[in-house]
Parts: C-alpha cells; sequence; structure tokens
C-alpha cells in the first residue's frame, strides 16, 4: 500500500551513502543509488521534525539524531558491528514542547524548541547541561559559527550565544516579525530571512546590521549563496538574487505560480521546489529557467546525490528524480520563455501523457512546454 504520509525532513549522509527521511514518527534510510529503503528507525511518540548525522567520538561512530513533536531528542548508533542494538536509542529528555532544530559540536549537542529554549546536553551522557533563555517565542533555528550559537525566533530575534559558555552574547534585533530562515556567509557573516518579508545582514560578533534587502512581499522562505550571489525564495512565489555587499536586488525570477520553499545548488544549476508542485531548474548567470517537471504534491525539501535528486513533497513518500544535465553556461539568454511568466493556478491542467522524469529534466537549453501540463506519476 502506497504511503501518503509527506516526509518532514530529509538528511544525506555522505559517507553512509543514505538518505535519512523523517515519515511521521519513523525515520526511513534509502540507499542514495536506487531510492529504494534500506532501513527504519521507529521510537518517537510524535512527528519528526528535524534529523542529522554526526560522528560521536564517544562511540566511534557515526549517529543520527533526530527531534519530535513528542518534545524529545533521539541518538542511534549507526555502527553495523552493533547489530540490532541500533534499533534502540538514547533518548534526550528536558524540553516541554515540539523540538525544532538540531546542531552539534565536538562534545555537545543543541535543540531549539517551541518551548522557547534552546538546551545544550552532554553527548556521551545525554544529560542537560544548560537551559539557554531569552527568546520570548518558540526557536526554530540554530547555527553554529567557529566560537558562537546563533537562534532564531517567531519572537523575530537573532540570539548569539557562547557556544562553550552558553553566554548571551548579542541580540540581532531589526526584523518586525519572525525568523524563517538563517544562512552562513561567511565566519563572522549571517543573513536571516523574516516573515516581515525582509532578508538582512549581520556581523556576528559586533551584532551590527549591514544591510536590508526588500522585495518581497510575502514571507522569505529560504536563502542560497551561489555564483558569488544571495539568492531567496518567498511564498510570493518569486526568487530574487541579490548582491552580498552592496545588498542591490539584481534580478527577481518568476516561474512558480506558488510560494518557493526550497532553493538548491546542483552542478551548475539552482533547483527551486514550490508548493506549486513543480522542481524548476534555473540557469544562475542567465536567471532564465531551464526546464521544469511537476509532481503531485506541493515540494518541501531537494537533496544532491550522485545518483540524481531526492525530493520530498507534502504527501507520498522521498522520491530519487534523475538529474537535469549541465546547461550550456555560454549560452545567450532566449527571447523570450512563458516558463518564466507567472501563471495563474486555474491554468495548471493535467491531461498530457505522462513523461519521464529523466526525459523531462534532461532538455538542453530552454524548453517551450509548461511543466505544469505534464504529469509524471514517477515524480
Amino acid at each position: 500500500m502506497c504511503n501518503v504520509q509527506g516526509a518532514q525532513q530529509l538528511y544525506y549522509s555522505h559517507g553512509a551513502g543514505l538518505v535519512y527521511a523523517g515519515i511521521g514518527k519513523q525515520i526511513v534510510a534509502h540507499s542514495a543509488a536506487t531510492g529504494q529503503p534500506r532501513n527504519t528507525y521507529e521510537g518517537h511518540a510524535g512527528p519528526v521534525t528535524c534529523l542529522m548525522v554526526a560522528f560521536c567520538p564517544h562511540l566511534q561512530c557515526d549517529v543520527l539524531l533526530s527531534g519530535s513533536v513528542d518534545s524529545t531528542i533521539k541518538c542511534w548508533p549507526l555502527r553495523p558491528s552493533l547489530g540490532p542494538r541500533r534499533r534502540s536509542p538514547r533518548t534526550f529528555v528536558g524540553h516541554t514542547g515540539a523540538v525544532w532544530g538540531l546542531a552539534v559540536s565536538s562534545t555537545s549537542l543543541f535543540s531549539c524548541s517551541s518551548d522557547c529554549t534552546i538546551r545544550q546536553w552532554c553527548r556521551k551522557t545525554c544529560q542537560e547541561l544548560t537551559v539557554l533563555r531569552g527568546h520570548a517565542g518558540p526557536v526554530q533555528q540554530l547555527l553554529i559559527l567557529e566560537s558562537v550559537l546563533c537562534s532564531g525566533s517567531e519572537d523575530g530575534i537573532v540570539k548569539i550565544w557562547g557556544r562553550d559558555s552558553g553566554r548571551l552574547l548579542c541580540s540581532l534585533k531589526d526584523h518586525e516579525d519572525g525568523i524563517t530562515c538563517m544562512l552562513t556567509m561567511s565566519p563572522e557573516d549571517i543573513v536571516t530571512g523574516s516573515r516581515d518579508c525582509t532578508i538582512k545582514h549581520w556581523k556576528v560578533k559586533s551584532g551590527k546590521l549591514t544591510g536590508t534587502m526588500y522585495g518581497h512581499t510575502d514571507w522569505v522562505t529560504c536563502l542560497l549563496e551561489v555564483e558569488d550571489s544571495l539568492w531567496s525564495g518567498s511564498r510570493d512565489a518569486t526568487i530574487k538574487r541579490w548582491h552580498p555587499v552592496t545588498h542591490q536586488l539584481l534580478a527577481t525570477l518568476h516561474g512558480h505560480c506558488s510560494g518557493v520553499s526550497i532553493l538548491c545548488a546542483m552542478s551548475d544549476s539552482i533547483l527551486s521546489g514550490s508548493a506549486d508542485r513543480t522542481i524548476t531548474q534555473w540557469h544562475p548567470k542567465l536567471q532564465t529557467a531551464l526546464a521544469s517537471i511537476d509532481g503531485k504534491c506541493g515540494v518541501s525539501s531537494l537533496v544532491e546525490v550522485p545518483a540524481g535528486i531526492f525530493r520530498l513533497a507534502a504527501r507520498g513518500p522521498p522520491k530519487l528524480l534523475a538529474k537535469p544535465r549541465h546547461p550550456d553556461l555560454d549560452a545567450e539568454p532566449a527571447e523570450s520563455c512563458e516558463i518564466c511568466k507567472p501563471k495563474e493556478v486555474e491554468e495548471y491542467v493535467y491531461d498530457a501523457p505522462p513523461v519521464a522524469c529523466d526525459e523531462a529534466l534532461g532538455l538542453r537549453g530552454m524548453v517551450h512546454w509548461m511543466a505544469a501540463t505534464i504529469h509524471s506519476e514517477d515524480f
């Protein structure tokens, strides 16, 4: 029977060649080469919200870490020699709300939660070391930069903490609504996106705001740095390209008819996933659409693996898709491309014959079909 639950989270472990997906209360490991399920990890009492794989110096092996709506964090050793015992996770207990984010240092695990706290844990004993308090809203974003920990919250504030001391170093206050995404630009710079439709560039050590980028008309949902530029996706269905120093708006990419949920750098292309059920390949220099393919559900995440692209959707299990071909970086921009023009939802029809993913994403140059009229059962 087809699994109709959507995958909440996706994490690619390069060394193991596995893609881990949080599907409901379970975590399913898929082969990055074939896309087939390999292992299932069970133990959470609520949906899995965040995932990561990290090396554990105490166990001398990789561990799978997961946070959940059930307010716990679980840790599965991934050493094959452990045999069946690897299915019995260790549990970190302390949060009183859903766990939304995880970050690790060599000795500590950090987690953030809807209980408005960040907690520091000993990775060896699973004991709570410190509770970092100060946010007035759920904390959903965590970043580690060298010796500091950055946290972003629905209260619209980014806080900078000493990674080892847990001491609050400064608070970055200028957003007027919740923080939705954060990106490291350098060891001293971060960029934040917000529900207030803006993007802000900060100096971490001084807490100085160096620039604000205006242009989106809805929440900023994702950020990406590629081609010496900053790219942002938004619920306003556009992708924008910014100069990372002057913060000037360089281009606006149209093509999606609903919010952009994810941006992914792949080879010489940028891929965008959207709630309109499409994945679009963009030429980063010409800022034009190269190809697009339509699926059954909104796209929530994309991860590149050697064999292709893993896609997460609002419904159904993760899928391994064929890679789009490399764009011709020396190509001249086309005079017009229908796919770059915004389309209304009612124009999307699904009566065309199915097209295989490798055919749809394997086209060179500008495509002249609307991906929304192509419904691939494999996608």
